[in-house]
């Protein structure tokens, strides 16, 4: 067939089975959806590899604490390079980033980040609380980031 008898939808129609192969090759739609969820996951990967553990908690520690004492729940989290002590107060929360570094603190809950705060001069921030249940801190300084265990936020 010369181009003066070629028909012009033969173009589309070899453009059309050119997209049929395509999504043969790709596969099922919902493979795809999976792959790219599982690809979203890996994005706080070091985070959680660089997670600051909680290494004291004045719950656990006072056995003389009266039920309905009032005091501030203090926790202190530790990674490699810092340390994160929190004090827990009625609706928020103040804290302390050792050595003092500058950048950020988030709050998160497992449906995301609910607060954040920069970090002041000497290492402080505080996050007002808005919600209850588990939260965690993310900090994120010039040279590192890490995130703490969940623990139950102000009550």
């Amino acid at each position: 067939m010369t181009n003066m008898d070629a028909r012009p939808w033969d173009e589309d129609e070899a453009l059309l089975d050119q997209l049929r192969k395509a999504l043969d090759y790709a596969g099922p739609v919902d493979l795809a959806v999976s792959v790219g969820s599982a690809a979203f996951t890996w994005r706080t990967i070091d985070d959680e590899l660089a997670r600051a553990s909680l290494v004291f908690d004045s719950l656990m520690e006072s056995t003389t604490r009266a039920s309905g004492d009032d005091s501030a729940q203090l926790l202190v989290f530790e990674a490699d390079s810092i340390s994160i002590e929190v004090e827990i107060n009625p609706g928020q929360l103040v804290g302390q980033v050792v050595p003092p570094t500058a950048g950020t603190v988030e709050l998160l809950t497992p449906e995301g980040v609910v607060g954040q705060s920069a970090i002041r001069d000497l290492g402080t921030f505080t996050i007002e609380v808005r919600t209850r249940g588990p939260v965690r801190l993310r900090f994120h300084g010039p040279a590192s980031s890490t995130m703490t265990d969940w623990f139950s936020g102000p009550r």
